[in-house]
């Protein structure tokens, strides 16, 4: 099985952690998220990547990109819809 990931040109829509659904609508809201989860935390993102929607499932998030609110992380998340939140 392949291993999925996210990539270049992916629309973050959803980040899902403990059942629970919120809909990404900026990177701002996407930082304090992932900078409130515990370093251990596991979450998905769904993701638009052309015209198909994926599930990527995150374990494990480095310390170093947690302190810094995922600034570190190439290539810097775009989140929403209709494409003009895409990673570049």
């Amino acid at each position: 099985m392949r291993r999925a990931d996210v990539r270049r040109g992916d629309v973050l829509l959803t980040l899902v952690h403990k059942g629970q659904h919120i809909e990404l609508k900026s990177v701002e809201q996407f930082n304090k998220l992932l900078a409130g989860l515990d370093k251990s935390a596991v979450f998905t993102l769904q993701v638009r990547r052309g015209d198909a929607v994926a599930f990527v499932t995150v374990s494990g998030w480095p310390t170093k990109a947690r302190r810094a609110g995922a600034r570190d992380l190439p290539p810097p998340p775009r989140c929403g819809s209709a494409g003009q939140n895409q990673i570049r």
